[in-house]
């Protein structure tokens, strides 16, 4: 099966790196560009003189992305940014998965704008691939039973971003809020499905994970921070 174009540029625009001036620090997101997703229910290791089937083979790599702390970086951080992710529990990294999808002034409400937008497109891209996993003939039941409840929370996920989006237009920051926070549960619960049905590994569950990181930036950045713009700011 062949993994959709847009999630994997959405995803792996991460690969801009920025620079500050203090220690380095990493962290790792999971690279979906060259592998077939293919599982089995136990996720079993079989012994090196019994070669695994197709079914059986698991392969998850990742990408080291520097954070932007990292002295070996030479491009400049915007203060602007650095000041908006200050209202983050996680700053640093806030700057650094949000910084490549800015347009345009950076400002709180351009910020929010662009997680919302990363959301909705990202959101539609995983279920796009787990529809792809659950079609799969070598997928097992236990997989596709997880599949099924994630499928559902997607679309739900997907609805709660629409309502961000409209709520963002209108500049009802508070339902922003809201809706970010309803489609952080709707994403939980997606890994949950998996643990309920004995599966301790899942390669989506780190693409999940960071999808609810985004969206919490979002709502700290909605509630921490004072979005008294014009409506007509919020458009361009």
């Amino acid at each position: 099966m062949e993994l959709n174009n847009s999630f994997l540029i959405t995803l792996f625009s991460l690969s801009f790196l920025f620079a500050s001036s203090v220690n380095a620090s990493f962290f790792t997101l999971p690279d979906l560009s060259d592998w077939r997703i293919k599982f089995d229910s136990h996720y079993s290791v079989r012994s090196s003189s019994a070669a695994p089937s197709p079914a059986q083979q698991i392969t998850f790599k990742h990408r080291t992305v520097t954070s932007p702390n990292s002295p070996s970086l030479t491009v400049k951080v915007d203060p602007k940014i650095k000041r908006i992710c200050a209202a983050t529990e996680s700053p640093e990294k806030c700057i650094s998965l949000i910084t490549p999808y800015l347009e345009g002034s950076v400002n709180p409400v351009s910020t929010l704008k662009a997680i919302i937008k990363m959301l909705q497109v990202t959101v539609e891209d995983t279920s796009k691939i787990a529809k792809d996993v659950r079609a799969d003939v070598s997928t097992s039941s236990a997989i596709k039973g997880a599949l099924d409840a994630n499928l559902d929370l997607y679309d739900r996920a997907i609805d709660n971003l629409a309502e961000a989006s409209s709520a963002f237009s209108a500049g009802d920051f508070p339902k922003v809020k809201d809706m970010l926070g309803a489609a952080i549960s709707n994403l939980g619960y997606c890994n949950d499905a998996f643990l309920k049905n004995g599966l301790l590994s899942w390669p989506l569950k780190e693409t999940n994970e960071l999808m609810i990181e985004f969206a919490g930036y979002g709502i700290d950045i909605s509630s921490k921070l004072r979005l008294g713009i014009a409506t007509t700011d919020l458009k361009n």
